[in-house]
């Protein structure tokens, strides 16, 4: 596995953990899901660089 490869799962796994932060908190504490809701697609398209090269 090459290290783009390799990088792209990571951020993945990440975007993915941080969507469930962004679910978890979504009813009580709207500031942080807002932000892990950034977070994870920010990491989401980071994912799909490594991925797609």
């Amino acid at each position: 596995m090459s290290q783009r490869r390799a990088l792209g799962v990571l951020f993945a796994t990440i975007a993915l953990a941080l969507a469930g932060v962004a679910y978890a908190a979504a009813g009580d504490a709207w500031p942080v899901a807002f932000g892990a809701a950034v977070l994870a697609a920010w990491m989401a398209t980071m994912a799909l660089r490594g991925l797609r090269g």
